[in-house]
């Protein structure tokens, strides 16, 4: 009788451990297959660089002459003020004259305006998915400001994607030259 009972007991023991055995199989086998189905994906990046070059395109070709805009065009509120001097400038240059005047000359509201500009001019260029920032890197004197950033839209640090543009500024104001000022414009989505 001891020997029957000692079978049963090894055949249970086999049993639980072909069951264990498939349990265990059956979990490595949905873990793997998680692991091979999960893709780190990439933000799609082409839209993101159509928009970036599009906008600094917009701003280092456009000139304030171009515009028509009651604030910053040709026929606008700074222009009409002598806020803007020249109107063959492109708006990037503006921008650079605007960071000139606050930096050297103490034209404090020269900061303000250029957010207002900014502001204003793109208020039809804003998509709802990208957000951006303009800032100006002065190397001569070791400063980085940021002249324009839209916080309606995602912040920075929760951003996918970030591709930064720079272009050089320099030009003339009231015949004192200045720059030259890496204009960084910085596209994120």
């Amino acid at each position: 009788m001891d020997i029957i009972k000692l079978k049963k007991i090894r055949n249970k023991k086999a049993y639980l451990f072909i069951l264990d055995a498939i349990v265990a199989m059956m979990v490595m086998t949905i873990g793997i297959s998680l692991i091979l189905s999960y893709r780190a994906t990439e933000p799609p990046t082409q839209q993101a660089e159509i928009y970036s070059n599009d906008l600094v395109q917009f701003y280092s070709k456009i000139k304030i002459k171009d515009l028509n805009n009651a604030y910053f065009g040709l026929n606008g509120e700074l222009v009409a003020n002598g806020n803007i001097s020249t109107v063959e400038n492109t708006i990037l240059e503006q921008l650079g004259e605007f960071y000139f005047r606050y930096s050297n000359q103490s034209c404090d509201f020269c900061l303000n305006m250029t957010n207002n500009s900014i502001n204003v001019i793109t208020k039809s260029l804003l998509l709802d998915q990208f957000n951006y920032e303009i800032i100006v890197d002065d190397y001569k004197i070791g400063k980085r400001t940021i002249l324009y950033v839209n916080k309606k839209y995602p912040p920075k640090s929760k951003a996918q994607l970030i591709l930064p543009t720079r272009r050089m500024v320099h030009g003339v104001y009231n015949n004192t030259l200045y720059g030259p000022y890496i204009m960084e414009i910085t596209v994120w989505q």
